[in-house]
């Protein structure tokens, strides 16, 4: 009976509830766009995935499945990117996730310059927490970068970049075949691997927040850290070289508690974590003048092409809803169409919500 009782009281979306604003990034297979919620007003990315794409390989419908999953868990947690529908159509299937309109900390650091070792400090603890949350459910995200780090507009920041997780089921669950990381990957990919891929990028997201250096394949640990030796705290030199130990096993929270490790950390002495969870304001968020931050979102590159307008060209009439069971599957065209990703629909939005 509840459960009847919450399915129908959830707000159903499809095309016609979006007007396109502007084209974020477009890749193979998919497309990132601005959009406006017809009803609500809000603005939202809308993430659209051609289904030849998700059917081409088992890797590539896992990825599908695995990312609208850590999405929909994620909506328990405010650091992480909020899902806010997920819906599909006869050729693909979307995510509609809350719009960081101030953009991510790549294009906050290429207009601002590196942070400071505080600014960084208190911006790591907030990815560490999300990081945290991923790994409790079993997911290995995969693709820790700036890019990937979303700007609140209170200054706080949200975990996205959701494209490449994967759920696993032990800590050496994944392998060098899984070769669609990004660079900063790469020192991994010869090994067997788990969450200890994440630490790594971790590592080396530090380096390129403190330092502006963006690490290649050929990233000397050593070298970098006798380079800085007068520019990065003791305790910012010790963290990056344990967290980029060459060795995940000996990687800085690689260990029996994982991640939380990282919490112990020297670097970390004086972050109140409690304080982190509960997105209390504090000195070093990256700034704490919302005006300022909605000026700057109209001014990012990421969100300079915009021409209001319905999703004409990418209407398609056939919206299916599949409030059902997951995992997803890809059911016998005796049951319903084999296009159709059964239990990808999401809604976080209230049918009261509509009629206010």
């Amino acid at each position: 009976e509840h459960f009847l009782e919450e399915a129908a009281s959830q707000r159903y979306v499809g095309h016609a509830d979006f007007s396109h604003v502007s084209l974020i990034s477009m890749d193979p297979g998919f497309m990132k766009s601005m959009v406006k919620d017809e009803t609500s007003g809000e603005l939202l990315q809308l993430k659209s995935i051609s289904k030849t794409t998700v059917f081409r390989s088992a890797h590539n419908h896992r990825r599908a499945v695995d990312e609208r999953l850590m999405l929909e868990l994620g909506t328990a947690n405010p650091l992480l990117s909020q899902l806010r529908y997920a819906f599909q159509g006869k050729d693909k299937v979307y995510l509609a996730t809350e719009l960081s309109e101030a953009g991510n900390l790549d294009y906050f650091i290429s207009t601002n310059g590196i942070l400071s070792e505080d600014q960084g400090r208190y911006l790591l603890a907030q990815v560490i927490i999300g990081l945290e949350f991923v790994h409790a459910h079993g997911f290995v995200h995969r693709n820790i970068r700036m890019s990937s780090i979303m700007l609140a507009q209170s200054g706080h920041v949200r975990l996205g970049g959701f494209d490449y997780c994967l759920q696993i089921s032990s800590q050496k669950a994944l392998n060098a075949e899984l070769t669609d990381l990004p660079l900063s990957a790469l020192p991994c990919l010869d090994l067997e691997y788990g969450v200890s891929l994440d630490l790594w990028m971790l590592g080396i997201l530090t380096v390129e927040i403190l330092h502006g250096m963006v690490p290649t394949s050929g990233f000397n640990v050593d070298e970098f850290l006798r380079d800085t030796k007068n520019t990065l705290s003791d305790s910012a030199q010790m963290f990056l070289r344990q967290i980029l130990s060459p060795r995940p096993e000996t990687r800085l929270g690689c260990g029996v508690n994982g991640i939380r490790e990282l919490r112990q950390h020297e670097f970390f002495r004086d972050i109140n974590w409690r304080g982190v969870e509960k997105r209390e304001n504090h000195q070093d968020l990256l700034w704490r003048d919302k005006v300022s931050c909605a000026s700057l979102s109209r001014d990012m590159s990421d969100f300079a092409v915009v021409h209001e307008g319905n999703l004409t060209e990418q209407v398609e009439y056939d919206v299916f809803s599949d409030v059902t069971l997951w995992p997803l599957t890809r059911p016998s065209k005796h049951v319903v169409s084999d296009g159709v990703l059964v239990g990808w629909f999401f809604s976080r939005g209230r049918l009261t919500d509509v009629l206010r």
